[in-house]
């Protein structure tokens, strides 16, 4: 044998045979020493004074070079062998540990099962360095590095002393008294968008508030863009010179001549008319400083032309305002400049330092309205600036929840913004308090068992609100042309059949319009008795189950179709078998969209045209292609039948908004004096002084670049966190938390769009990074984000389902399924040092079967999101509360027992009401 192989190969076996030869321990070789290769059996090792390894490799057959390494086992620093961590140490000792003998340790190693593995002891230098200062750098950043996002050179410098067990354990002593730096008020703090109208969850601020904006140009990305502005020509000009210029008919500043651009388009400004801004594809080029570019359509009518966004001034003499000039404070003495990281806008946005009180502030309006003229304010030196409304985001934590609940904001905003009282859980109550301001507002909590009967004006009224499709479906065939698709015969155990109340005559007589079914006298008789000992007497339809062991129905009969027409027992009416849908009220909505599942196209759409073109809401099955239902039922939300009364609690999310409470007479949210207001947890006030970073609301245009897409927000509150917050090994524990309890972003509807109700969720770690699991566990179990990620989100209990729709149906399992399994206990049950507990066949013993899963998916039944309220994120589309904590509705709830995993039953230890005193 000869070569680089043969003489590896050499080496490695006189290494091994000197390693047997040992009466002694194995000493760890020299980090530049081939590895020593070890035997399965019983080994006895040395402690080692450096790194040493203990590995599973293979040695290549060509260059005898070590791969597919893996750790098993280490010592170093003098101290005793362990077991490395890791998924192949775990599970290849498993049950076996190191005996320790002084300066030995020895272990019975198992022998390896896959090709050409073996056992090997490796050292390792690593030392930090020669030189003391550097080597003491290296090892405080490399135990950093364990416990942080990474070592700083500040962080490094201020570590007491050198690394020791004594100073490692006062910085992390140190660590656990940091203050939790919250995600959700990391977010809030730096929302400061603009806002130019109150809106359902916030309001502008006010002109004399501090933090309140100002600017020294005129236009803003925004003007133009109002929802509300009927008219596209919307500036003009007045006056004979210098001119007004207006926007929507209220000044905005005065100019010697109108700022064209020069282009060679340019005719002039006709006065006699208004020039139209809404030059929409040249929207993102709005510049927001002093000669930047603006936007509108010139004479031609069709072209976009540019004009120099003007600085504002007037002259008092010839221009009157129709509100009060704010006297604004000297620049430094009050008003300073903000965000001059804008090159082209440094100088022209200011901040009001201290706030303003002045008797002007008693005249302006109690909130901004973009509809309405703007404010103005001058400086001592004769400066003109602009208010530039933001949002006014304010403090709501359960240690100091708003004094009234957010009443006054939805008074003076005329209920456009809604009341931010948190409802009372176990999660805030310590901090809730009695309030007794007049304007106190109680929230929309007793909307859920609102009764709403399903008819034309309710149907109606539902889509007016919400815009949704709704319709009532009729016509439907019970039997189609294919035989297969036919409905089962009402005989067949647990068939659902649907029936319709007719005059006898029109199953019998000259008149008859439909033909009554033969049937042997038995059958007739069973089918009969279902139907009159139904206690669903709708007065269109009702329905009728057959029971799981079936009808006493003539073998000859029990595979006839399912279309049975048959007399009443005192023979004045006629039962008239139809569709099971017929008479059901749809949403209909997911198939108007251009990209729909039902196949209509949008020139052709039956439901766009029924309801844009006034029509009723009744719905001609055989108005559209027949195919189309078979096809298409499964993407229609199903409300209820027609004449059916349904609780507000059973709509849609779409569908169970705070106006449509309000329309049927349920919304409860003026509460008074004496009303009970909470808060929520880090929902802390925006501070302007720090710049507009994020924002909260997905339509807002604004000039500083804020973040607005739900996951970068995510994204960057999270980095900057792991960056900059001082309170590193909370952050490094929470987001290891948060890998194991997670919330998939696409199985939520939120997931692409929002931010706070994330953050929020993400804090539940930080807060509980060094306390207890069994909180995590909790609270996650009362958030909305994981009651819609894991499916029990407004999940109903068997019993429930049963009594009020007929149906045999299980309580969803998935989150029951995943508690156990993934977030607590696992599959197998363990020991106390971790190994799997096994029977008497050495099989591991299952943690729980499909039995506990089904009982405990019960307790996770009734879980229903809270109302929508203020002062939290909203989203275009999301009608859903996802922040704030789920509600038990006793309604959906599951009030049967249900069995733990000890044999007994959840609450067992509790004593019963009779017995108490």
């Amino acid at each position: 044998m000869t070569g680089p192989r043969s003489s590896i190969a050499s080496i490695l076996f006189l290494v091994s045979l000197a390693a047997a030869a040992s009466a002694q321990s194995i000493t760890c070789p020299g980090a530049s020493d081939a590895p020593v290769q070890l035997a399965a059996g019983q080994v006895t090792l040395a402690k080692s004074s450096t790194l040493c390894l203990l590995i599973k490799a293979v040695a290549d057959e060509e260059t005898g070079q070590l791969a597919q390494l893996a750790p098993v086992a280490r010592s170093f620093d003098g101290l005793n062998w362990r077991k490395s961590g890791g998924g192949f140490a775990t599970k290849l000792l498993r049950g076996l540990d190191f005996e320790h003998d002084g300066d030995d340790s020895t272990i019975d190693l198992p022998a390896l099962s896959g090709v050409g593995e073996q056992y090997y002891l490796k050292g390792y230098d690593y030392s930090a360095s020669d030189d003391p200062d550097r080597a003491r750098d290296i090892e405080i950043a490399r135990f950093l590095n364990t416990a942080t996002f990474g070592a700083t050179a500040s962080e490094i410098f201020e570590f007491p002393g050198n690394l020791t067990k004594e100073t490692a354990s006062d910085w992390v002593a140190s660590q656990l008294n940091e203050t939790a730096t919250s995600h959700r008020a990391y977010l809030r703090k730096r929302v400061n968008t603009r806002m130019t109208s109150p809106r359902d969850q916030f309001i502008p601020d006010h002109p004399c508030d501090k933090g309140s904006r100002w600017r020294s140009y005129t236009f803003t990305k925004q003007d133009g863009h109002q929802w509300w502005y009927q008219t596209g020509r919307n500036i003009g000009l007045k006056g004979d010179g210098p001119y007004v210029i207006t926007f929507a008919g209220h000044a905005r500043t005065t100019v010697d001549e109108f700022p064209w651009k020069k282009h060679w388009l340019n005719i002039g400004f006709d006065q006699s008319k208004e020039y139209d801004v809404k030059c929409t594809h040249d929207y993102q080029k709005v510049e927001e400083w002093i000669g930047g570019n603006y936007f509108l359509k010139n004479d031609y009518g069709r072209t976009c032309q540019a004009i120099l966004n003007p600085p504002i001034y007037f002259d008092l003499t010839k221009t009157t305002l129709p509100n009060p000039v704010v006297p604004l404070p000297a620049l430094g003495e009050g008003l300073e400049l903000i965000d001059t990281h804008i090159l082209e806008s440094a100088g022209q946005h200011f901040i009001l330092a201290n706030g303003l009180e002045d008797d002007v502030c008693s005249m302006l309006p109690d909130v901004h309205d973009e509809k309405e003229p703007p404010i103005f304010g001058q400086m001592p030196d004769g400066t003109w600036l602009q208010f530039d409304p933001h949002v006014d985001v304010e403090e709501n934590t359960v240690e100091n929840p708003l004094p009234d609940g957010g009443g006054m904001r939805s008074l003076i905003t005329n209920e456009i913004s809604q009341c931010s009282n948190v409802r009372r859980n176990m999660f805030n109550e310590h901090g809730c308090v009695l309030s007794h301001e007049p304007t106190s507002c109680a929230g929309t909590y007793n909307t859920r068992s609102i009764p709403i009967t399903l008819n034309a004006d309710s149907i109606d009224a539902i889509y007016k609100i919400t815009g949704l499709y709704l319709y009532i479906v009729y016509s439907i065939p019970l039997t189609g042309d294919d035989p297969d698709a036919a409905i089962p015969s009402p005989c067949k155990p647990g068939q659902h059949s649907r029936w319709q109340f007719n005059p006898a005559s029109d199953c019998q007589g000259e008149s008859a319009q439909f033909t009554l079914t033969t049937l042997d006298p038995a059958t007739e008789t069973a089918i009969r008795n279902l139907i009159e000992n139904t206690k669903d007497w709708n007065p269109v339809v009702f329905d009728t189950y057959t029971p799981s062991e079936g009808l006493t129905c003539h073998p000859d009969d029990m595979d006839i179709l399912g279309r049975v027409n048959l007399l009443s027992s005192d023979g004045t009416q006629c039962y008239i078998r139809t569709h099971p849908d017929n008479y059901n009220i749809f949403d209909m909505t997911d198939c108007t969209h251009p990209e729909n599942p039902c196949g209509f196209t949008s020139w052709r759409n039956p439901i766009v045209r029924k309801k844009e073109g006034g029509q009723p809401i009744y719905f001609n099955y055989r108005a559209v292609d027949q195919p189309f239902w078979d096809s298409s039922r499964h993407h229609l939300k199903k409300i209820g039948r027609l004449t059916d009364t349904v609780m507000f609690r059973d709509l849609s999310n779409e569908m169970r908004l705070d106006e449509v409470a309000k329309y049927f007479g349920g919304l409860q949210s003026s509460g008074g004096e004496s009303v009970v207001v909470c808060g929520s947890r880090n929902e802390v006030s925006n501070d302007p002084s720090l710049g507009s970073l994020f924002g909260l609301e997905i339509w807002n245009h604004d000039n500083s670049g804020a973040v607005l897409n739900g996951a970068s927000v995510r994204e960057n509150v999270f980095f900057a966190i792991a960056l900059h917050a001082k309170d590193q090994l909370r952050q490094r524990v929470a987001w290891a938390l948060s890998q194991i309890v997670v919330v998939v972003p696409d199985q939520v509807e939120s997931g692409w769009i929002q931010s706070e109700n994330f953050l929020h969720f993400y804090d539940t770690f930080v807060e509980h990074a060094f306390g207890s699991y069994r909180d995590i566990l909790k609270e996650i179990t009362y958030s909305p984000m994981m009651a819609e990620n894991l499916s029990f989100l407004n999940s109903k209990s068997g019993g429930y389902l049963f009594e009020t729709q007929g149906k045999y149906a299980f309580a969803d399992e998935n989150f029951s399924r995943e508690i156990m399994q993934l977030f607590s206990i696992g599959l197998i049950l363990l020991n106390d040092d971790g190994t799997e507990k096994v029977d008497e066949n050495g099989i591991p013993i299952a943690a729980y079967t499909n039995d506990e899963i089904m009982s405990m998916a019960r307790i996770f039944t009734g879980f229903v999101p809270p109302s929508l309220r203020g002062n939290t994120e909203e989203a275009m589309g999301i009608f859903r509360n996802a922040l704030d904590e789920t509600v038990i509705d006793p309604v959906y709830h599951d009030r049967f027992p249900k069995h733990d995993l000890t044999g007994g039953y959840i609450g067992d230890g509790y004593p019963l009401c009779v017995d108490l005193p």
